[in-house]
């Protein structure tokens, strides 16, 4: 066992349970029974995978699916150091379908890389990967149940859910989905109003924690609740079926 590792991947997690993502995090852990599934795209350093894992138990099962090579080793390390053997890493990109495509990895950060232009002029790496879809990976694992995804794609969650929409159906897991207007295009449709079309007809619901309470997603004011740097940034969305 790998103190150093184990330490560093504690650390992080009980940053973001109890700083960060605290309601987010709780929520999610109310989701996933002992022995349940659960789904982390964009897993990079494993803080959500982690108390996924931790949830599941040993009976239970979780799968990380992350882009980058280097993120991927260290996952790897880090949840084997926490002997977390119930956890599957897989790298690639989650998207639409499977098959090839390219993200942009930044130089200068593990954090923010992208399927779309992250413009600005930033040096990025634009790196051939594989892409796995929802659906696909719940028929390759052989899956028989799902109660949770968390997706954090910078942008590319909208393709993301498409590519799950049958086990979403079939399932009906609990979303956590980051959604954040500085990550779409100025002027396209709304990227909150187009992800709560998309799963309002299986019977999900969303809604937001402003720092103090759970708002629903029409609730949201983008300028308001996705002003970086002005009161408690709000993009992750929570949906869930109700009735």
């Amino acid at each position: 066992m790998s103190l150093t590792l184990a330490t560093r991947l504690l650390v992080r997690a009980a940053r973001y349970r109890w700083k960060l993502n605290k309601p987010e995090i709780s929520r999610m852990l109310g989701a996933i029974p002992r022995g349940g599934v659960a789904i982390d795209i964009g897993a990079h350093k494993g803080a959500y995978s982690f108390w996924m894992g931790r949830r599941a138990g040993t009976t239970g099962r979780v799968i990380a699916v992350e882009p980058q090579e280097r993120m991927v080793e260290g996952l790897v390390a880090s949840l084997g150091s926490v002997n977390m053997a119930q956890a599957t890493v897989v790298h690639a990109a989650a998207s639409e379908a499977p098959g090839r495509g390219t993200i942009n990895i930044p130089r200068d950060s593990t954090h923010g890389a992208s399927m779309g232009d992250l413009g600005d002029g930033r040096a990025v790496d634009a790196v051939d990967v594989r892409l796995v879809s929802i659906d696909e990976l719940v028929e390759s694992y052989g899956l028989d149940r799902l109660d949770f995804v968390k997706i954090d794609a910078e942008g590319h969650e909208l393709e993301i859910i498409r590519g799950g929409l049958a086990s979403l159906e079939r399932f009906g897991p609990s979303l956590l989905v980051e959604s954040e207007a500085r990550a779409h295009e100025p002027g396209e449709a709304s990227h909150l109003e187009t992800l709560d079309g998309m799963l309002r007809p299986l019977g999900y619901r969303g809604s937001f924690n402003d720092g103090k309470r759970w708002l629903g997603i029409d609730e949201m004011d983008v300028d308001k609740h996705q002003n970086y740097g002005v009161g408690r940034f709000c993009n992750n969305v929570y949906f869930e079926k109700v009735g």
